[in-house]
Order: structure tokens, then C-alpha cells, then sequence
């Protein structure tokens, strides 16, 4: 069996900048602009206090022109300030957004080219949230969290850097009485929230995987009794999530005690600072300017405590998000150089199983000349539309090749492989939105193609007995039409992309008999050298059929069948 690789509940977040950094490189111009303009802004308030302490100074010594001076700075810095920190919002908030749309367009983009077997191994509800959920989080960082941190970080610069330049011993006295515990305090919080960021993320990818599960399967579990029985299964995972909130919670309470320091600092500056300078004017401005501009740098360190759980849970999801983006990408490889065409569709010893040591396909090996029909028959269970699977390309073998006109179809990119096989599943899958909607995917047909392929299929009768013909809505999910009416979406869809290799797997099996004929007949006008396959169970389908292909136990035998083996 192939191996599959699996997404990590707690993907490393060593060398996250260096992973991101395709996506931010586009965006370079904006970010540095709006990083120097958020910095110019910040280091205009940080002057701020200095011009306070100016202007105390000038009205102790009654310096008329000073305090003229420091008035007209504080307004300078006030105006300029405002301007450059609208600035830098705006640009890094725009570029932030772009980025941000960049990783939602990538992962949709990847999740929709995922392999099958990828999909099949997560929750619908995980792969869901880390496309959306974890995306919103960067969404929402990038908006308001970036610029508050870069305020943060440049006004304890530019602030450290104003009290240095007034007392370097009062500088001193603020550093050595308020970093050593707060340093302590944040490596407290690291400590604790090592691991819980990653656990709660891990929690709530949970939650939303059970409450898609419970949603997709509401009618079973109504028939069955089991709401109550799925409810119980919900509310131990919605724990589970509370328990790592109070984790994370827990974490970010460790950083409250920083305010308790930080009062005792500022007293110790009052009183070291007046017996320090005494009490002339000089003195008393640079305990103004200390005041002042300690409180700032420390309300710069605590809104960058405060912002550390922000920018850990940002960081989970960015990690989280780019794990996605790693385990789903498609390594493309070069097309092949166009072989000779006439050869058409051929297995060679194709094994196949979903799990280890349980071989669903044994040594498969068929052909099928261009414009071949076959239908592959076979009990339940005997490998029949994991074979269309196959030849479609979403699974790809254990062992062996699937050739298409002597190319390996799993050497060629998706788009080329769409424009040789195409498979109709069991279940059609249609969006919201009209019948020309859904007909048109893929192909980007235009009205008359659509009209003209339905013709060609035999289906204007039953196009011109809906209700509002190609403008008929499917409704969400396609429950506005029957599963037989899907399946002929399915059909004039496939038909549309004009593929050499066309696969139905069980189109006739859930459907009334009515609409069973039309796409039996369907089947019989498909000409020329298109290959058709089917996998069906329906006698009628089946005798339309002089080639068959029976599949027992992952074995493949060609040829024609006993009414037993049907």
C-alpha cells in the first residue's frame, strides 16, 4: 500500500518565516513601507515625554519661547503620528490581507487537486477548519495584532533610548528593578504555553470534525436513536477544548503578575529620581520625562506580553496552514513527449489495497482499444469501483501502471489526465446554482455546446421538462434533483469535457427505470472512438454490453459471464 501522508496535530513552527516567505515576497513593497511608517509613528510618540519634560522645564524657569517650543513639538509629533500610523496600518493591513488571501486561495487550490486517499485519512471538519478557521486567526492577527506589536516593540526602543539620553542612572535603576522578574514571568509563560497552543488548535480541529460528522450523518442518526449517543461523543471532545482553553488561559494569567513590578519600579524612579537631580527645574523635567515614558515602555511590554499569546496561537495556525499546504502538494511533473495515439487505455499487473496486506486489485491487467465499450461486473465487495477509481486516476496503484496511448497516467498533471479519463461516480456531486452551472464546470461550454451535447445524448425531452430547463436551480448539494437527475448532469458534464476515456461506476444502479433507459441510451450513442467502461449491476445495462469484464475477489477475467457471476 502507498504510503499516505498525514497532517501533524503539532507541526513545528521552527523556520515558520522561512516557509511563509513565498507567500510575503510578493508583498515585500507594502510591508517594508508600512513597517517603517509604523515605526516613524511609534518613535513620535516615544518623543512625546521628552517634549512634556521640555515643556515643564521651560514653565519652571518661565522660558515663554521653550514652552512655545515643546508646545509646537507635542503638536508636530501629535499630527505626524496620526497620519503615519493611518499609513502604516493601511499598508501592512493590505498587505497582511493579501497574503492571507494568498494561503485561502492556495489551500482551496491544493485540498481540491488532494489526492483521494489523502482526503479519506482526515476529518472533513479538520481540513475544513485549517483552510478557514486557521486562516481567519492569521486574518485577524494581521488586521489588528501586527501593528500594536510593532507599535509595542518600536516605543520600547525609541522610549529606552529618550531615558538614556536623560539619566543613564535612572535608566539603569528601571532596568535592573523591572526586567529581571519580568524575564522571569515571561519564562514562566513560556514554559506553559510550550504545548498548550498546539493543544487547543489540536482540540478544536477535533470539535469541528465530529460536529461535520454528526452533521453529515444527521439522518442516520435520527433513524438509528443514536443523537443522544452522538451528543455524548461531542460533548467529551467540547471538554477535551475547554480543558486546553483553561491550559492556554492558565498560560496567559502567569503575565499579570509583570503589573505588580512594574508599580514598584515607577516608585523606586520617584523617589531615586528627586534625590538623584534634587528639585530644580532640570531635575524635575527628567522625573517627568521618566514618568511618563516609563509607563509608556511599560505599557509597550505589556501589550507585548499580552500580544505573546497572540502571536503563539497565530503562529499555530500558520504552522497548521502551511502543514496543509506541504502535505497536498502535487509534485507536477514534466509531460511526457506525446506518444503515438491509437493505443488507448491499458492496466498492467495493477495491485491495489486500502490498507496494509489487504489487496483490493491483484495483478489487473486489461485493455481497451480506442472506441472499446465493456462493462465490468462482479459481486459486492470485488474491487469494481475502486478499478473506475483506477483508470480515473484518483487512486493510483500500489504496484503496476494505468497507460494511456503508452503514457503512464500518473506521470501526466491532472488537467492532461482530466482530458483523457473522466469518471461519473456512483454519486454525482452538483453545487448550487442552475443546471447550466454545474454542466459548464470544468469545460466553460458556452449555451449552444451545452444544448447541442444534450442533443447529441438524447436528453432534450427530459432538459425541456424541467422546470425552468438549463436556469433550474440544483439547490445546495443537488437536493432539488433526484439521483437520477444528477446523474445526467454527471453524463452531459463528462460528455462536455470530451474525454477518450469515459467511466460510469454504477450510473444505472440507484436510479428508477425510466431514468435508467435514458442513460442506457445515452451509452448507445456514444460512438466513434471515444472508450466507454461501466460498472454496472443492472441486467438491462449489462446486455447492452458484448464485452464484459468480471471482477472476483481483486481478479480480473475478460470475456463473457454466466447469469451466475452477474
Amino acid at each position: 500500500m502507498a504510503e499516505v501522508t498525514l497532517l501533524k496535530d503539532a507541526p513545528p513552527r521552527s523556520g515558520l518565516l522561512r516557509a511563509a516567505w513565498p507567500y510575503l515576497h510578493a508583498h515585500l513593497g507594502r510591508i517594508t513601507l508600512g513597517v517603517l511608517a509604523s515605526l516613524v509613528a511609534t518613535a513620535c510618540v516615544a518623543l512625546v515625554p521628552a517634549a512634556v519634560g521640555a515643556a515643564a522645564t521651560a514653565a519652571l524657569e518661565r522660558d515663554g519661547g521653550g514652552i512655545t517650543f515643546a508646545t509646537s513639538a507635542l503638536l508636530v509629533l501629535a499630527l505626524v503620528h496620526l497620519v503615519l500610523r493611518r499609513a502604516g496600518d493601511l499598508l501592512l493591513g493590505g498587505a497582511g490581507e493579501r497574503v492571507v488571501r494568498d494561503l485561502r486561495e492556495k489551500a482551496v487550490g491544493h485540498l481540491a487537486a488532494a489526492p483521494l486517499r489523502f482526503l479519506e485519512s482526515h476529518p472533513a471538519g479538520e481540513l475544513v477548519g485549517r483552510a478557514t478557521a486557521e486562516i481567519t486567526e492569521l486574518s485577524t492577527f494581521v488586521r489588528q495584532q501586527l501593528p500594536a506589536l510593532l507599535a509595542s516593540a518600536g516605543y520600547l526602543v525609541v522610549g529606552g533610548y529618550v531615558l538614556v539620553s536623560r539619566s543613564w542612572q535612572l535608566t539603569a535603576l528601571l532596568f535592573v528593578a523591572f526586567l529581571p522578574p519580568a524575564l522571569f514571568v515571561l519564562h514562566r509563560f513560556r514554559v506553559k504555553s510550550a504545548t498548550a497552543w498546539d493543544a487547543e488548535a489540536a482540540c478544536q480541529a477535533r470539535v469541528a470534525a465530529t460536529f461535520a460528522e454528526g452533521l453529515e450523518a444527521r439522518e442516520t442518526l435520527q433513524l438509528a436513536g443514536a443523537r443522544e449517543q452522538w451528543g455524548r461523543r461531542y460533548a467529551r471532545d467540547n471538554d477535551r477544548l475547554l480543558t486546553g482553553i483553561a491550559r492556554t488561559t492558565q498560560a496567559l494569567n502567569t503575565m499579570t503578575a509583570i503589573q505588580f513590578f512594574e508599580c514598584l519600579t515607577i516608585a523606586g524612579v520617584i523617589l531615586l529620581g528627586g534625590s538623584l537631580l534634587g528639585g530644580g527645574p532640570e531635575g524635575v523635567g527628567t522625573v517627568v520625562v521618566f514618568v511618563l515614558a516609563s509607563r509608556g515602555m511599560f505599557d509597550s511590554f505589556m501589550e507585548l506580553t499580552r500580544l505573546a499569546g497572540a502571536v503563539q496561537r497565530t503562529g499555530v495556525g500558520l504552522a497548521r496552514v502551511l502543514d496543509l499546504l506541504t502535505a497536498t502538494t502535487v509534485r507536477r511533473t514534466v509531460t511526457p513527449a506525446p506518444q503515438e495515439s491509437g493505443q488507448g487505455l491499458a492496466l498492467r499487473g495493477v495491485w491495489f489495497g486500502y490498507q496494509p496486506g489487504t489487496d483490493v486489485l491483484r495483478g489487473v491487467t486489461l485493455t481497451f482499444p480506442p472506441g472499446d465499450r465493456t462493462v465490468v461486473v462482479g459481486p459486492t465487495g470485488a474491487g469494481k469501483s475502486t478499478l473506475a477509481k483506477i483508470i480515473a486516476g484518483l487512486y493510483h496503484p500500489d504496484r503496476g501502471h494505468v497507460l494511456h496511448d503508452g503514457v503512464d497516467l500518473t506521470t501526466l498533471p491532472p488537467e492532461e489526465a482530466r482530458r483523457r479519463v473522466v469518471l461519473i461516480p456512483q454519486d454525482v456531486q452538483t453545487m448550487r446554482g442552475t443546471i447550466a452551472d454545474n454542466l459548464t464546470l470544468g469545460s466553460g461550454a458556452d449555451r449552444a455546446a451545452v444544448l447541442d451535447a444534450v442533443d447529441r445524448l438524447g436528453l432534450g425531452d427530459w432538459l425541456r421538462g424541467l422546470p425552468d430547463g438549463l436556469d433550474t436551480q440544483t439547490g445546495a448539494r443537488g437536493t432539488l434533483l433526484s439521483a437520477g437527475e444528477r446523474q445526467l448532469v454527471g453524463l452531459i458534464r463528462a460528455v462536455l469535457l470530451d474525454p477518450a476515456v469515459l467511466v460510469l461506476d454504477e450510473a444505472t444502479a440507484d436510479v428508477d427505470p425510466a431514468t435508467s433507459a435514458l442513460i442506457e441510451g445515452a451509452f448507445d450513442r456514444q460512438t466513434g472512438d471515444r472508450t466507454l467502461i461501466v460498472v454496472a449491476h443492472r441486467r438491462s445495462t449489462i446486455d447492452r454490453f458484448t464485452r464484459r469484464v468480471r471482477l472476483r475477489e481483486g481478479v480480473a477475467v475478460t470475456g463473457t459471464i454466466s447469469e451466475e457471476t452477474q
